[in-house]
């Protein structure tokens, strides 16, 4: 009770401007109290609901990816199948005409039947950008582009090739690049 009295006796004896800084101090202190456990409050919970869309975007994405690759290595393999085809009927016509080359138009026209295979597959999928297959046995790359340059890159063959023995991938990074 002395206590008290003493505080009444100390506000008593403070000017009114003291007493109206005290006074609202008493008020604005809890009120800030209150609005800054409210506040984190509603933070966690933004911060849960933003953490749970996430998880979801990135589990459809995720869902979305797999979908895709399966269907890019079941028309990956079909495209294989025909372009083993078409470089079976390029050996078949070097075996035919024993070392002779093969003529150029009959070449061209396989090539660009193989070019319209790639393009076929890099069609059906948004995540495909650009396809080259390495047909050793004509010493040429075939890409889905027609504008690309680049010829066969026997080193690269043949580490693809090592690779895809050793460790038998969906995929093979490398040079920046991925590789089926």
């Amino acid at each position: 009770m002395k206590r008290f009295k003493w505080i009444a006796r100390k506000i008593n004896s403070l000017s009114i401007i003291s007493k109206l800084i005290l006074g609202f101090l008493l008020i604005l202190i809890p009120l800030y109290a209150f609005n800054f456990a409210v506040i984190n409050i509603g933070a966690d919970k933004n911060r849960k609901e933003i953490h749970s869309s996430l998880s979801g975007t990135l589990h459809s994405y995720i869902n979305l990816l797999n979908t895709e690759f399966q269907k890019i290595e079941s028309e990956m393999t079909d495209a294989a199948v025909q372009i083993a085809l078409l470089h079976t009927r390029i050996s078949q016509m070097q075996a035919d005409e024993d070392g002779i080359p093969i003529p150029s138009s009959e070449k061209t026209a396989l090539i660009h039947d193989m070019r319209n295979e790639l393009r076929d597959l890099q069609m059906n999928s948004r995540f495909i950008k650009n396809i080259k297959v390495y047909l050793p046995q004509l010493r040429e790359t075939v890409s889905n582009d027609p504008s690309d340059p680049s010829g066969f890159d026997e080193k690269q063959f043949r580490q693809l090739a090592l690779l895809a023995k050793e460790q038998s991938p969906r995929l093979i990074y490398q040079q920046g690049k991925y590789f089926c």
